[in-house]
């Protein structure tokens, strides 16, 4: 549901006659940019195993690791995975992993390397990165998890915020 004109448009619910524009035009603006699939990623029947990978790649990206190895995001998942299903192997990351490009909530890329010959048969080496809509998303599942913390009384003082 992009709608790239509605920028100017949803400004008007931030001014001080916003609540008038809302009963004019409903609050379907404020969906205008916003990435769909993050609604089928929260409902999917692997949406912790997407989330497992997602938050990984946050926290590979919070040691400013901005685009770590298809390998490093396996390991790094493997023991969180599996213990969802002891059965969680390198096919099924890989198909989590291609989901989770299809649905626009991570890219990735090539990295380029020189070839010492022309038997040189290395393997590509893929790097992977969180798009914006993943990171907030992220986050606010963080701050919604610290709110409740704090609402049951476990938390005393400040609560960081990310």
């Amino acid at each position: 549901m992009k709608n790239h004109n509605a920028q100017p448009e949803i400004l008007h619910f931030f001014d001080t006659d916003g609540r008038s524009y809302f009963q004019q035009h409903g609050a379907g603006l404020l969906l205008a940019d916003r990435n769909a699939h993050v609604g089928s990623l929260l409902v999917s029947e692997r949406s912790f195993f997407y989330l497992n990978i997602l938050y990984r790649l946050l926290l590979f990206k919070r040691d400013y690791e901005l685009e770590p190895l298809y390998e490093d995001i396996y390991n790094g998942v493997l023991s969180a995975q599996q213990g969802l299903t002891p059965a969680y192997d390198q096919d099924q990351f890989r198909s989590d992993l291609n989901r989770l490009e299809q649905w626009d909530l991570v890219d990735f890329r090539i990295e380029k390397q020189r070839l010492r010959g022309y038997r040189d048969n290395r393997k590509r080496k893929f790097r992977y990165r969180l798009k914006n809509e993943a990171v907030h998303l992220l986050e606010w599942l963080e701050q919604r998890c610290l709110d409740d913390i704090q609402h049951r009384g476990l938390i005393r003082g400040r609560i960081p915020r990310f």
